[in-house]
């Protein structure tokens, strides 16, 4: 979608853009191209890494892989 010129800051549904959408569906392929498709753990390590903000209050998550990932980026 970049290369023929979609804005990537456009917002839809919860005021979200397509690389938030990616990362809530965990399409780690999407958000970083990474050949992993549907990896939440993935996904939020690639976005972390990249300098996106982390809310500690998310935690509990309802997902023990997820929480482990969050638990151990807040430890850093």
């Amino acid at each position: 979608m970049l290369e023929v010129g979609f804005d990537p800051h456009v917002t839809g549904a919860h005021r979200s853009t397509p690389l938030d959408r990616a990362s809530f569906h965990g399409y780690a392929d999407i958000a970083w191209d990474t050949g992993h498709p549907r990896d939440h753990a993935r996904t939020i390590k690639l976005l972390l890494a990249a300098g996106s903000p982390l809310d500690p209050t998310i935690l509990p998550t309802g997902n023990d892989e997820l929480d482990a990932v969050v638990r151990a980026w807040l430890k850093k």
